[in-house]
C-alpha cells in the first residue's frame, strides 16, 4: 500500500501555483535567492515562470517544481517531499522489519544448509580443482568475498545433485539454492532500505533535504549560490556558511514530522505557509 501511495501522483503532488504575494504582506523572514529579497521564479519543464516558493526545488526528472521537496527517489519513481516524508520513512523502516519477519521461522535452517553447502563444495574433489585450487577464484568473479559466494552456490548444486530423489515436505527441508538466493536479495534490500533510512531521519532531525546532503548551499561541493535571509523591515542579510535556514532544533524538526499527516491527499488547496526560519540566524541578525 506504501509503494502504490509513494509512486502514485507523479505529476501533482506536492505541484501547486500560488500567486507571488507582495513583500509588504510578509510577516516574517524569509529565504531568497537574490540581494535585493525578490522572488525566485522557474521557467523551466511546465513551470513556465511560476513563482518559486521558499523550500521549493524544480525536479530535473518530473519536470516540476515541487514544494518542500527533499529528494527524487529512483526506487519509486517520483519525488519524496516533507509531507511524504512519514511515509517514505516508514515504507523504508517496514523492509527489513518484513525481511525479519519472514526469515525468523528459517534462519537457523537456512544457515545450517549454508555450511553444509559450503563443507560439500570444499570436500568434492572435482570442485577443489576447478575452483578452490584456481588463483583466479580469488581475482575474478567477485574476488576474495566471490570465492565464497561462488564455492557455496557450487556446493548447493552438489548437494542438490548426491540428495536428487530423497522425499521432502518443504521446500526448506533440504538445501536449495533458489531459497537461499531469494533470502540473500531480501537481505540486501533489508540493508540498503534501513541505511537510506537511517540517513534520510538524520537529515529530518537536522532541518535539512536529503538534495542538499549533510551540508547546507554554502558548503556543499560544487554550490556557487548564495542564499539571504530577507527581514519584514527590508533588510536583506547574507546566509553564513555552515548556517542552516530551516534547521529549528532535532526537538521542533521531530515535531513538525509527527504532525505531519501520514498518508496527505495527492492534491492539497492550502494557503502556502511560509516555513520557519531557523532562530539562531534570527538572532545572529539582530545581534549585527
Amino acid at each position: 500500500m506504501l509503494y502504490v501511495y509513494l509512486v502514485s501522483g507523479r505529476t501533482v503532488h506536492s505541484v501547486q501555483r500560488f500567486t507571488p504575494p507582495k513583500r509588504s504582506t510578509i510577516a516574517g523572514p524569509y529565504c531568497s535567492y537574490s540581494p535585493t529579497g525578490t522572488f525566485a521564479v522557474c521557467h523551466l519543464g511546465k513551470c513556465k515562470g511560476a513563482w518559486k516558493p521558499p523550500r521549493s526545488h524544480h525536479c530535473s526528472v518530473c519536470g516540476v517544481c515541487r514544494l518542500d521537496f527533499d529528494h527524487h527517489c529512483p526506487w519509486i519513481g517520483n519525488c519524496v517531499t516533507t509531507r511524504r516524508m512519514k511515509a517514505f520513512l516508514c515504507f523504508l523502516f517496514l523492509i527489513p522489519a518484513t525481511f525479519c519477519v519472514a526469515i525468523f521461522p528459517i534462519y537457523d535452517l537456512l544457515w545450517k544448509h549454508i555450511l553444509a553447502a559450503l563443507t560439500a563444495s570444499r570436500e568434492d574433489p572435482d570442485c577443489q580443482a576447478r575452483w578452490w585450487n584456481w588463483y583466479g577464484s580469488w581475482i575474478y568473479f567477485g574476488g576474495p568475498l566471490g570465492r565464497w559466494i561462488w564455492g557455496t552456490i557450487f556446493g548447493f548444486r552438489i548437494l542438490q545433485r548426491t540428495q536428487a530423489g530423497l522425499p521432502r515436505t518443504s521446500l526448506i527441508e533440504g538445501p536449495h539454492l533458489g531459497v537461499t538466493i531469494t533470502a540473500g536479495i531480501g537481505l540486501i534490500f533489508s540493508l540498503f532500505s534501513a541505511i537510506l533510512g537511517i540517513m534520510t531521519f538524520l537529515y529530518v532531525l537536522r532541518g535539512a533535504a536529503s538534495y542538499e546532503g549533510f551540508y547546507p548551499p554554502p558548503l556543499r561541493r560544487g554550490s556557487t549560490r548564495q542564499l539571504y535571509i530577507c527581514i519584514p523591515d527590508g533588510s536583506v542579510h547574507p546566509l553564513l556558511p555552515g548556517e542552516r535556514v530551516y534547521d529549528v532544533g532535532w526537538k521542533a524538526n521531530l515535531r513538525k514530522l509527527a504532525h505531519q499527516p501520514f498518508l496527505p491527499p495527492l492534491v492539497e488547496h492550502n494557503e502556502y505557509i511560509w516555513p520557519e526560519v531557523n532562530p539562531s540566524i534570527l538572532r545572529r541578525i539582530r545581534d549585527t
